[in-house]
C-alpha cells in the first residue's frame, strides 16, 4: 500500500531554502516532475512563466514529465495541458493516477487486482470513463452490485457523505474499492474544494476497504523512473504544491522536493511575509499533516 504521509506523526525539523526561481535549485540536476493543477495551471489559464521555466529545462537536455493525480487518462491530461501552451517543447511525458490505474486493471499481475471481478462502480468526474475503455469491465450501477469500487473522481459530490448510504451497503458486502485519485482538496478556478481522495477515505471511515494508487504511493514512482530514462533519484525533482502528495512521495522516492505556495495551501504559506514566520507557518502545517520531512526548497510560484 505504500507510505502515507500520516504515517510520519513528528514535524519535520529542517528547515527548508526559500527560493526566487527554479533556477537556484536546477544544478545537475537532470530529471523534472511537476505536478500540474496549482503548480502549471489553475485548472483554467496556464500560470504566467510556467511554460518558461518547462521549455529552459528541455533546452537543458533534462527530462521533463508531468506527475499528476488526475483519475482520468493520460492523454486526455496531455491534450489539456498543450491548450494550455505545454507542447512537445515543454516535457516527455504525462502521467496519471488514472492511466496507471487502467494499467493496472488490464495485466491484473498484481495479486489485488487479479482478485478483482468484473463488475465495477465508477465514481468520475466528467461522466468520463476512459480508466475502463477497452477492458473486460462492465459498469454497475450500484456499489453493492459491484466485485469493485472505482474512485476516479467526486462524479460532482461537493461533500464527502453524499454517497454514504451506497458506500454503508458495498462496505457490508466487503467489496474493495480503489482510488484512482489520492488527492484529498483540488484547486477548481483559484477555489479549494472537496477531491476523491477525501471520499475514499470515507469509503474507509464506513468500514471499506481501498488500494490508493497515485502520490504519493509508490507504483506511481515505479512508472516515472521508467519516463524518466534512467535518471538516478538523486538528480530527480518533483515541484508540486501539495505537502501530502508531491513533496511526502518526493521525499520517499529519494528526490529533491519543491514546494510552491500558490496551490492548496495558499491560504496558509502564499504571500505571508517576513520569511522567518513563513518557515515557521510551514514547520507547523507539516506537523499537522504528520510529516516527518518537509520540502528541500519553496518557492511562491514557478518561475525560472
Amino acid at each position: 500500500m505504500g507510505v502515507s504521509a500520516r504515517d510520519h506523526p513528528e514535524a519535520p525539523t529542517d528547515a527548508p531554502r526559500w527560493i526566487a526561481g527554479l533556477r537556484e535549485v536546477a544544478g545537475t540536476h537532470g530529471g523534472w516532475v511537476f505536478d500540474q493543477y496549482g503548480v502549471l495551471h489553475d485548472g483554467t489559464r496556464a500560470y504566467a512563466g510556467a511554460a518558461d521555466v518547462l521549455r529552459r529545462l528541455k533546452r537543458r537536455g533534462d527530462r521533463v514529465i508531468v506527475l499528476s493525480n488526475s483519475g482520468k487518462r493520460a492523454e486526455v491530461n496531455r491534450r489539456r495541458l498543450e491548450c494550455f501552451g505545454f507542447g512537445a517543447d515543454c516535457l516527455d511525458a504525462v502521467l496519471t493516477s488514472g492511466e496507471l490505474v487502467h494499467d493496472l486493471l488490464a495485466a491484473r499481475a498484481d495479486p489485488f487486482f487479479a482478485a478483482l471481478g468484473p463488475r465495477c462502480r465508477l465514481f468520475s468526474n466528467d461522466a468520463d470513463a476512459g480508466v475502463i475503455d477497452g477492458l473486460p469491465i462492465q459498469a454497475m450501477d450500484r456499489a453493492h452490485e459491484a466485485d469493485f469500487i472505482l474512485l476516479c473522481g467526486t462524479a460532482g459530490a461537493s461533500s464527502t457523505t453524499a454517497f454514504d448510504a451506497e458506500f454503508a451497503a458495498a462496505a457490508r458486502r466487503g467489496v474493495p474499492a480503489i482510488c484512482g485519485n489520492p488527492d484529498l482538496m483540488r484547486l477548481d478556478a483559484g477555489r479549494i474544494v472537496t477531491s476523491c481522495g477525501a471520499i475514499a477515505r470515507r469509503y474507509e471511515q464506513l468500514g471499506g476497504t481501498v488500494r490508493w494508487i497515485g502520490k504519493p504511493y509508490p507504483e506511481v514512482y515505479l512508472r516515472c523512473r521508467e519516463l524518466l530514462g534512467g535518471v538516478a533519484a538523486a538528480r530527480t525533482v518533483m515541484v508540486g504544491d501539495s505537502l501530502e502528495h508531491d513533496v511526502a512521495g518526493a521525499n520517499a522516492a529519494g528526490w529533491t522536493s519543491v514546494l510552491v505556495t500558490r496551490g492548496i495551501h495558499a491560504d496558509r504559506l502564499a504571500g505571508a511575509a517576513p520569511a522567518a514566520p513563513r518557515a515557521a507557518l510551514l514547520q507547523t502545517l507539516c506537523g499537522e499533516l504528520g510529516l516527518s520531512r518537509g520540502p528541500d526548497a519553496v518557492l511562491d510560484e514557478l518561475q525560472w
